[in-house]
């Protein structure tokens, strides 16, 4: 009975293996790659979940820049 569980196990096991590297590669082919040269000009956008309890207001503004990097 143990031995049977094991096997359920192990094979459960792959087969979560096999299907995360499945979604990893898919996702991975819509992933862009963002490279930045020094002086370049980018935006800072800010996320509600980023910014301290009591500080965030809806009207503030959600991006800032641009910034020289």
């Amino acid at each position: 009975m143990t031995e049977q569980t094991i096997d359920v196990q192990k094979e459960v096991r792959t087969g979560l293996e096999k299907f995360n590297a499945r979604y990893k590669a898919t996702a991975d082919k819509r992933m862009r790659e963002k490279v930045f040269k020094e002086g370049d000009m980018m935006m800072v956008y800010l996320i509600k979940e980023g910014i301290p309890t009591r500080t965030y207001n809806k009207l503030k503004p959600k991006r800032y820049g641009p910034f020289r990097s």
